[in-house]
């Protein structure tokens, strides 16, 4: 899967919206963003070359005023900027746009992160909740600790924690710490099994 640094810089997701969505998110004023999407507009048409005559007019700002922002942007990674050397020895200004891609790409990935977050506490809700009405119980502060460490710590599927609960609740064992045990003997096994078979790979590897 692309990142989300690759699908704004092919467009895939689209820079103009990304950037006027979140422009406030990565510290860029009104004026500033309006000039990355002028630059971003003229970059495939003028081949990256950095036009600063037809860039101020399209903006309306004074050239000193330009001067400032595009110094700005280029000093907070928004812009590079590079001389290139033609083959008849003239210097020609292009400029990049790859930082503030990058810097919209964290914003996508951080709200992707988010979102998995938020889905992961929803399911630990629903499974305290569960846990509290079989046992006819709310949960000590211990006890929540414990479910918490199953979903961000260790990292247990939900399935795996729920077959658990059952598992354990039907054996009329009603404590949260025996299903904890019974959880880490689980995965334990599982991963004892995956060693194992690594193990009789490499040994084939090694000896056919």
């Amino acid at each position: 899967m692309k990142s989300y640094y690759d699908l704004i810089k092919d467009n895939l997701i689209e820079f103009d919206k990304a950037l006027l969505d979140n422009y406030h998110l990565i510290g860029l004023s009104e004026t500033e963003c309006l000039v990355l999407l002028r630059l971003h507009q003229q970059k495939t048409k003028e081949n990256n070359i950095l036009n600063t005559d037809n860039l101020i007019k399209r903006l309306s700002i004074s050239s000193e005023k330009f001067t400032e922002i595009i110094g700005e942007l280029v000093s907070r990674n928004f812009v590079e900027l590079k001389l290139d050397l033609d083959d008849n020895q003239v210097y020609t200004e292009r400029y990049f746009l790859d930082g503030a891609y990058h810097q919209l790409g964290y914003i996508f990935e951080a709200q992707e992160t988010k979102d998995e977050d938020n889905a992961i506490s929803i399911e630990m809700k629903q499974t305290m909740q569960y846990l509290e009405k079989q046992l006819s119980k709310m949960l000590t502060p211990l006890e929540v600790n414990i479910v918490k460490k199953w979903f961000y710590d260790y990292k247990y599927p939900t399935s795996l924690i729920n077959e658990e609960i059952d598992k354990v609740l039907k054996r009329k064992m009603k404590s949260v710490s025996i299903i904890d045990r019974s959880l880490y003997a689980r995965t334990k096994e599982t991963l004892d099994k995956e060693d194992v078979s690594k193990a009789k790979d490499l040994f084939k590897k090694l000896y056919g």
